[in-house]
């Protein structure tokens, strides 16, 4: 097999593992951890890991630790390990649960899927002393914690080689930076060494030397990679100082920052695929034909850039053999071709359009930028959509030119799209989208006038910023920070029709598709899907209203929630298939609807951006993406669902990480949970932060967490509840308006919490704790209540609440994020009952507060959790927030044991 382009080359695939010193002497736990290198020749190609107990009747449980995080244990037999796509490191923590005293042994070997061994080894125990015992966690720190260390110096290494060889010196910089932190805090003295000798900008054969060199240890046993002494007397290893490290990659090494996974799907990039993309572009996407829009109305613009800050600018040249920029108040012709162009740098008045807005991105961050159109109006050129900037200090670097120029005569640093005028006169659009990492950070639409021939006009051509999450420079820096699946935005035309707009990246090349989505049918579509959900909560269509009960109050019957969730898998695929059914739907663009639902296959983040003026929300956490036959007159539930249920695993089963039968081999009379978006996916529908601060990526509550907020305290279980939420937090809520904002003015909370009852009145949402009026966004405007330096995450359990739907609660959601500066807010489709309001919450502040998972996965697995006592309606939850946001607690993560 030929070797890849990210391959480093020089090694062959080599197993390494290394395991507690000793063994219970009543039986008992052990552990050990397994390093799988594959470096050259298998990337790409399916591997297996085999564990084999010396005692038959031993338990073999493993849970992954690189390069994604598995929280949960999952039992596996010697033929039935772990497979997964060669990814150039991959290590599993493997637990041996023994019957009974006696000799402890675990033969581990990698092999190809048609079963050829690559390396073997065998992992012997020896019995501890009678008054001894296993402790797991000191062995961590003594032994786990130092090989993490070896193998992510290995990882920095094979990262600064794949950046060299790509050219990108500021990556390999970093990497190498890193190397050198990590040799020292590993006391690897000749990488240490050979590093020093590198020299500024090193050839990569040199790199790859180094490289070579911590792989194969001098004196270390053939085929593994020794870790420092870990026997009785070496003392433990003291953890540096977490400000210390420098990249994700080392973070996680520490398990402050590590990326989790339900299932060990690549939430984090897995390793081979951290490369530089080829950018394909899909042709033009379908658009309904549709009379020209009227203006939308003009957002709320962020704040102007200052003198010499770093900005977006935009603007139009003509196609002359010397391009030149047009002057911004001047109409374009109808029918000409002209260039359209974006930089990211000092602010330069000629010819952008105004006004142009701060980037707030850092050097060495790569961004994207995606054209799209509207119908009738701007016309992009077929495969000239998507063009690459490089950012430095003194600005940006083109990496990818969507206009190919004849001769050098165009700005190094500006970015060119071809486009077409429309033949008619008047206003005319497209929308310019600027990724990173295919997370949207800011949508612009793109207006022009255009006239018979150019004619002076104030404002002629503009630029209105209608979305936007700026990410913190220290994020965008890192190419090992979390890749998105996708990110889809549903955009309003003005005219009665919805463009589904869509950037994924499906392992190999980066997607661009829309399709077009009639307002009518979109609204009919949602309103059966929330319906649906209606139907499972208290049993009719409409919204809920007193005298309605509350189906899932006692433990249900394996047979409803069968039904349940066959129900609102058949409301959330005939919405799936509305906005996605036109993606490469006209022979002139090809088939990209299954592309796309191939990049989303597997569990990832998903972006669902929400500009300012958005009207529909959709339940994204209930879209059902498998092949099903909404007609059938029974539908049945998955067999390996079926059987993590009678087995009580469903937390670990492998649909939700798109690993069951159904995935592979989908049944249309089959309903599978991981069919569900919000069970496979950390979904998040971030809202645009206005002229707030951009959003961080991380929470800082080294010191606890303080949970503040409002609670009607007359929930039979509301006690419990506070007392379960004080386990989490330092908690103080409050049963008094008065109070409740006293607190939220002088208090600066990592987490906002309401569990009290809410509404709408004249339009108007409304929560209303014990005692006192009714809390409003305008009661809290009006309060100048805002935490700008803490950034909390509001989470609104409005209970029995008729009418509190995801739109109204917008108004709430822009007044949290925009004028308080919270990072997001999560909430509910339809009205919750306090059981499962109580109940979820629980369970994803616990995720996000204790055990570190970013919030997106939080939501996912507290979705889960509830599943696995027999409650669909998780997937009535919405995280208006972005879905890696983590909270950085007292704590690193407990890698041995279950989460809480």
């Amino acid at each position: 097999m030929p070797m890849t382009e990210d391959d480093p080359g020089g090694l062959p695939p080599r197993l390494s593992v290394v395991h507690d010193v000793a063994l219970p002497r009543h039986g008992g736990r052990v552990h050990a951890l397994v390093t799988v290198f594959s470096l050259e020749g298998h990337l790409g190609e399916a591997l297996r890991l085999r564990l084999r107990p010396g005692d038959p009747a031993a338990r073999v449980s493993v849970r992954r630790v690189r390069p994604v995080i598995d929280p949960a244990w999952r039992p596996r037999g010697e033929h039935d390990g772990p497979a997964w796509t060669a990814s150039g490191m991959d290590e599993f923590l493997v637990r041996l649960d023994l019957p009974a005293p006696g000799t402890a042994e675990l033969d581990v070997r990698l092999s190809t899927a048609d079963g050829r061994d690559l390396a073997a080894d065998v992992v012997r125990w020896r019995m501890a002393d009678p008054a001894g015992s296993a402790d797991p966690a000191a062995w961590g720190r003594r032994v786990m914690i130092p090989r993490l260390l070896e193998t992510s110096l290995v990882d920095a290494l094979r990262h600064a080689v794949t950046a060299l060889e790509h050219g990108d010196r500021g990556t390999a910089d970093r990497r190498l930076a890193a190397a050198a932190r990590l040799s020292e805090q590993a006391d690897r003295g000749r990488v240490r060494s050979l590093l020093a000798q590198t020299g500024p900008q090193p050839p990569v054969d040199l790199v790859r030397g180094v490289l070579e060199a911590a792989v194969r240890r001098p004196g270390g046993p053939a085929g593994t990679v020794p870790v420092p002494d870990s026997g009785p007397g070496s003392g433990e290893f003291v953890l540096p100082d977490f400000e210390e490290s420098a990249s994700l990659a080392e973070r996680a090494v520490f398990a402050e920052q590590a990326v989790f996974d339900a299932g060990g799907a690549a939430y984090e990039e897995p390793a081979h695929r951290r490369r530089r993309r080829p950018v394909e572009d899909a042709p033009p996407e379908t658009a309904a034909e549709v009379s020209a829009p009227t203006a939308a109305p003009v957002a709320r613009q962020p704040r102007r850039a200052e003198p010499g800050e770093q900005v977006v600018s935009t603007g139009f040249a003509d196609r002359s053999a010397m391009p030149r920029l047009l002057d911004p108040n001047t109409t374009l012709t109808s029918g000409q071709e002209y260039l359209f162009w974006l930089t990211i740098g000092p602010a330069d008045d000629e010819g952008a359009t105004h006004p142009p807005q701060p980037a707030e991105l850092p050097p060495d961050a790569t961004v994207t930028v995606v054209l799209f159109d509207y119908p009738g109006e701007i016309e992009l050129r077929d495969g000239a959509t998507i063009g690459q900037l490089r950012l430095h200090d003194s600005g940006a670097v083109v990496l990818h030119q969507p206009f190919q120029f004849a001769e050098k005569r165009w700005w190094a640093d500006r970015l060119a799209f071809p486009v077409r005028m429309p033949a008619r006169r008047g206003a005319a659009r497209m929308r310019c989208n600027v990724y990173w990492n295919q997370l949207l950070l800011q949508s612009r639409l793109i207006e022009v006038v255009v006239a018979a021939k150019p004619t002076p006009l104030s404002g002629a051509l503009r630029s209105v910023l209608d979305f936007r999450v700026a990410d913190p420079a220290v994020s965008l820096a890192e190419s090992t920070a979390p890749r998105y699946a996708a990110s889809l935005q549903l955009d309003d035309d003005g005219s009665g029709t919805h463009a589904l707009r869509v950037f994924a990246d499906d392992g190999a090349r980066l997607l661009r598709a829309q399709a077009g989505v009639g307002d009518g049918p979109l609204s009919a579509q949602i309103g059966h899907a929330r319906a649906a959900l209606h139907r499972v909560a208290w049993g009719a269509d409409g919204p809920w209203r007193d005298g309605l009960a509350y189906r899932y109050a006692a433990p249900p019957s394996y047979s409803r929630l069968a039904d349940d969730l066959a129900g609102l898998a058949v409301a959330g695929h005939r919405l799936h298939h509305l906005l996605t059914r036109g993606l490469g739907s006209t022979g002139k663009s090809g088939d990209l609807a299954e592309p796309v639902r191939a990049a989303l296959a597997s569990p990832g983040y998903v972006q669902i951006a929400l500009r300012e003026g958005t009207r529909h929300v959709p339940p994204a956490a209930l879209l059902y993406d498998y092949p099903l036959d909404t007609e059938a007159p029974l539908l049945r539930l998955c067999a390996d669902f079926d059987r993590a249920v009678r087995q009580g695993t469903v937390a670990a089963a492998d649909c939700f990480r798109g690993e069951c039968a159904q995935a592979s081999e989908p049944d249309p009379v089959v309903v599978c949970p991981g069919g569900f978006w919000g069970y496979r996916h950390a979904l998040g529908l971030p809202v645009s932060i206005g002229s707030a601060a951009g959003l961080p990526d991380e929470l800082d509550g080294r010191g606890g967490a303080d949970l503040l907020g409002g609670v009607h305290r007359d929930f039979p279980q509301v006690g419990e509840h506070e007392a379960a939420l004080g386990k989490l937090a330092r908690v103080a809520l409050s049963d008094d308006t008065d109070d409740v904002l006293r607190d939220l003015r002088s208090g600066q909370p990592h987490v906002v919490y309401f569990h009290c009852r809410g509404g709408v009145e004249q339009h108007v949402p409304y929560l209303r704790v014990t005692h006192g009026a009714v809390i409003t966004p305008d009661t809290l405007y009006q309060g100048g209540i805002a935490w700008p330096a803490r950034r909390p995450l509001v989470f609104l359990n409005a209970c029995r609440a008729p009418g509190l739907t995801p739109e109204a609660v917008l108004d709430f959601v822009g007044y949290f994020v925009q004028d308080a500066e919270a990072c997001g807010v999560v909430g509910a489709d339809i009205t919750v009952f306090e059981e499962t309001a109580a109940a979820f919450a629980e369970d994803c502040l616990r995720g996000f507060l204790v055990q570190g998972l970013p919030i997106g996965s939080a939501v996912r697995h507290a979705r889960i959790a509830l599943l696995a006592q027999g409650n669909p309606l998780g997937l009535a939850f919405t995280s208006f927030v972005l879905p890696t946001i983590q909270f950085l607690g007292p704590r690193p993560f407990d890698w041995f044991t279950e989460p809480a």
